[in-house]
């Protein structure tokens, strides 16, 4: 068996090492490279949105409903039992409109 200490030590080591570094940092900036310069421009619609809310609920509630009573905390400002959590989570859903607006924004100015 594997001591606490050395699991935590483990565990950060794996989520701060250059695979899920690169995989966190590097993946959202080239899918919104796609999205703003691929052959199949369009802008999004408000189903766009509700689909990407629809998402993020889906994946709370696997995390609240799952993940947490497994005791797998893959991401500790979104974990629930937090006074954060609704900070963290209202964040999310906000920037999630924000580069909504933003991307069509741009998209109607390169296609404009």
């Amino acid at each position: 068996s594997v001591p606490k200490g050395e699991k935590r030590t483990k565990f950060l080591k794996f989520n701060f090492g250059f695979f899920m570094t690169n995989i966190h940092l590097i993946n959202l900036p080239i899918a919104c490279l796609n999205i703003v310069t691929g052959d199949r421009l369009r802008l999004f619609t408000m189903s766009d949105l509700w689909v990407a809310y629809a998402v993020a609920l889906s994946y709370s509630l696997l995390y609240l409903f799952v993940m947490d009573r497994l005791g797998l905390h893959f991401y500790p400002i979104f974990n629930p039992r937090t006074s954060f959590t609704t900070i963290s989570l209202g964040a999310v859903l906000g920037l999630f409109y924000f580069l909504f607006l933003k991307f069509n924004q741009y998209i109607i100015g390169k296609l404009g």
